[in-house]
């Protein structure tokens, strides 16, 4: 079969042209690129010259040029056609220009080098069949021999007395940072990175679904792209939840008034505040009690004055509000108005599928074909949830749960993305017991595998007062707190599972009866 080479397709110059844009605009890409780049590596003669120039760049100041580029351009002495080429593609870098300083520099390189393996192995066969065609057997065996792979191996190593490396952590935090929840929720969980593998752990009907959903959206905000599977719930019903998040405004409220909650601080409530600069001078309590919303004086006032310091004793009280169900209409008119503030954050990908249906396997396939028929390149992973993919052979139920657990690791370390998921505890038989680090199913497991795990709180009664309490179960890249937890406050009518959030000391009494548990327990294992 005679193999020939193929002239440059569409397909072809538009992966040229997102390598090259790469090479342009992310410096952590090119660096990786500054290992592999010779000349002629491109299909497209004007590329290689561009390309050149990116590596130069690199080499002298240590970044990726950006609109230097352009300076560099205009300063070159170059022929008429190749000029017009490398200023009719420098003049298209425009929404691609900005996105590829988002994308995750180790699944571009892993994509590049995958390209250019391809086009240097078709053009070594194509020199090895000439020179058969020729009847030089000799030459066409010496071509193959001297075959040599794009990609140079890199050792990521360095010298931990080296005294550049505090510049050199710093760096590697910033490549790895992903994004933070909000307020102080945010310094209680830290930050979400790249490599990393997140869980949340809550009982059934908790809000485990939600929590994930907010990650989403927040990771959006800081322009990163998320890949959201759903094992749980159907396309339809997290259509629902977005679309009342992003537009904070119900699906199915009954009636146009709802109760939003705010935190308040129980001495304002009871009128034991003794700061001078209090707002409010009603007491909400009546007779040690709470009284229903609409038996309190309009002239009452939440006061958060404190919030964050010690003075302040978290509590919650509301305020009434009024909003519409969201139609179709309103969807499509605020999408409209929104769209160039949404061009600028990142985009999820939501596919659904069967409980027990998908294989780690083939959910690695799945990835790979959104990224290269898609062009959608996640920098989060969220799968609602891990529990929920199919085991290959249920007879080793600890064993194949350790293979998915260790292969969402795995993706978060191969392709440098962050990821998320849900476990759900066993304590559901018991809505009053707050989850413990080994409250839930594998945890020793589990907890060996993840880099950081909160749990989901909330009893009845903090169900109705529409709050939950986060607490820390582990957190691999700083340090974390085992005596306090996060009130946050929830608005899921509206599609928001956290409207505000504040660190308070977990109760004395708690802890102490948690010790004592502690004790018991390994007195009884000793015996």
């Amino acid at each position: 079969m005679q193999i020939s080479r193929r002239k440059p397709n569409l397909a072809d110059i538009g992966v040229e042209k997102k390598i090259l844009t790469s090479m342009i605009t992310n410096s952590e890409f090119l660096d990786d690129m500054s290992h592999t780049f010779k000349n002629n590596l491109f299909k497209q003669g004007y590329m290689n010259q561009i390309g050149s120039w990116c590596i130069d760049f690199y080499k002298d100041f240590g970044k990726a040029p950006n609109r230097h580029i352009e300076d560099i351009f205009q300063k070159a002495d170059l022929p008429d056609d190749q000029s017009d080429l490398i200023k009719k593609f420098l003049h298209s870098l425009s929404d691609e220009y900005e996105r590829a300083k988002l994308d995750s520099a180790e699944y571009m390189y892993k994509d590049a080098v995958e390209y250019f393996e391809k086009f240097k192995t078709l053009n070594t066969l194509n020199k090895a069949e000439k020179a058969l065609i020729r009847g030089d057997t000799e030459e066409a065996q010496e071509i193959i021999r001297n075959y040599e792979p794009v990609e140079v191996i890199k050792v990521d190593d360095f010298d931990i007395y080296d005294p550049r490396i505090g510049v050199f952590s710093e760096e590697v935090k910033r490549h790895n940072f992903l994004f933070k929840l909000p307020g102080e929720l945010g310094k209680f969980i830290g930050n979400i990175n790249r490599g990393e593998l997140i869980a949340a752990v809550a009982p059934s009907g908790v809000g485990k679904t939600w929590w994930l959903q907010f990650l989403a959206e927040v990771a959006t905000l800081h322009g990163v792209n998320v890949l959201f599977v759903s094992m749980e719930m159907s396309k339809h019903q997290m259509l629902n939840r977005f679309r009342s998040s992003i537009m904070k405004r119900p699906v199915d409220l009954v009636g146009n008034k709802y109760l939003f909650p705010q935190f308040d601080c129980y001495k304002n409530q009871i009128g034991a505040c003794d700061n001078f600069k209090k707002i409010n001078q009603i007491k909400l309590y009546k007779d040690g009690k709470l009284p229903d919303f609409d038996k309190v004086p309009s002239a009452y006032n939440v006061c958060s004055m404190c919030k964050g310091k010690d003075d302040f004793d978290p509590s919650i009280w509301y305020k009434e509000i009024y909003k519409k169900n969201i139609t179709d209409d309103d969807y499509e008119v605020f999408h409209r108005k929104a769209k160039p503030a949404m061009c600028r954050r990142g985009k999820i990908h939501f596919v659904e599928y069967p409980m027990s249906t998908l294989t780690m396997k083939e959910f690695k396939v799945y990835i790979s074909i959104i990224r290269k028929k898609l062009n959608f390149v996640p920098g989060f992973i969220i799968t609602d949830y891990a529990d929920k993919f199919e085991l290959i052979n249920s007879n080793q139920y600890r064993h194949q749960i350790g293979e998915i657990w260790g292969g969402h690791k795995s993706l978060a370390q191969s392709l440098h993305v962050g990821v998320g998921t849900a476990s759900q505890s066993n304590t559901s038989r018991n809505p009053y017991k707050n989850i413990q680090r080994g409250d839930w199913e594998e945890a020793i497991l589990k907890l060996n595998l993840v880099d950081g795990a909160f749990s989901i709180n909330q009893n009845p009664e903090e169900k109705l007062q529409k709050k939950y309490r986060i607490r820390s179960m582990k957190k691999r890249s700083s340090g974390y707190s085992l005596v306090h937890e996060c009130h946050v406050l929830s608005a899921l009518e509206l599609g928001r599972p956290c409207v505000d959030s504040v660190i308070a000391a977990i109760p004395k009494e708690e802890l102490k009866k948690r010790k004592k548990e502690d004790e018991d327990y390994a007195e009884k294992n000793n015996k």
